[in-house]
């Protein structure tokens, strides 16, 4: 496999902290082949793409939401920081053995960055929210504007054509005393 090829299916391995996927995705793929062609943004993509879940979770709410929402440049520093954090973190465990294939969280850091996530989530729902008035009384208006209005061609009432509601008794009591056959006016 070629190395352009390489790059474009990064995957973090399971025991690979963010820094090492980081510094292997940066150093090892990326400055061997200076010719790949890949923009910026499709590197920070793909980069984000082959990551395990935790590592992206962490990314996305350092970000306040996704990492993709920002320039490459932010998007970067953002990883240089976190990657400088989880090697801070890594040496300050006091000798902790690490399970292979577990990125292992502080269970505070775990739920802020989940917190972030659900607050921005929260704040997005809420903009929405106040939203819906509005496009509910824009539709409304269109619906209205779009109504057909009938008109009845026979008796000019505001039904369609055939539909006239029933005839008034003055005339059926005029029908009623029309003359007969046989029979005279007086």
């Amino acid at each position: 496999m070629d190395t352009k090829t390489t790059i474009a299916m990064f995957a973090q391995g399971s025991d690979e902290s963010l820094c090492e996927a980081w510094e292997r995705y940066m150093k090892s793929l990326l400055r061997k082949c200076p010719k790949h062609e890949f923009d910026d943004t499709t590197q920070i993509h793909m980069l984000r793409g082959g990551l395990l879940p935790e590592p992206k979770l962490i990314l996305d709410a350092a970000a306040h939401g996704s990492l993709m929402a920002l320039s490459p440049k932010d998007a970067v520093d953002i990883i240089n920081k976190m990657s400088l954090n989880d090697r801070a973190a890594k040496h300050n465990r006091n000798g902790a053995l690490q399970k292979s294939g577990i990125l292992e969280l502080g269970s505070s850091d775990s739920n802020l960055a989940q917190n972030e996530i659900l607050t921005q989530q929260l704040e997005e729902m809420k903009n929405q929210m106040k939203e819906m008035p509005k496009l509910i009384k824009e539709q409304l208006q269109k619906e209205q504007r779009h109504q057909q209005v009938h008109f009845c061609e026979m008796c000019s009432g505001d039904h369609p054509t055939g539909y006239c509601p029933p005839q008034q008794e003055e005339e059926v009591n005029y029908v009623g005393n029309q003359q007969r056959p046989g029979q005279f006016q007086g």
